[in-house]
């Protein structure tokens, strides 16, 4: 049996999954920098990327636009300082 070391296999909070994962895809490495820079977002903002209530809700977003952006740019919290 081959053991994942996938950060993503072990991510607990939905909203840090990668697209890939929430839709039951197949996926690599790449969805470990998606959750790590969901992270590091959070840790920017105080938010979440994207706004879901929901797995599915989160998954419907995913589906819906093909060219993710987050609702707030940093840009734009710059700003406040």
């Amino acid at each position: 049996m081959c053991v994942s070391m996938l950060l993503s296999d072990r991510v607990v909070d939905w909203h840090m999954k990668a697209p890939e994962v929430i839709m039951s895809l197949p996926y690599d490495a790449r969805a470990d920098l998606w959750s790590l820079a969901t992270i590091m977002y959070q840790c920017l903002t105080g938010r979440a990327p994207f706004l879901a209530n929901s797995p599915a809700q989160l998954k419907q977003i995913y589906e819906r636009d093909t060219a993710l952006r987050p609702r707030y740019s940093l840009l734009s919290l710059l700003d406040r300082f």
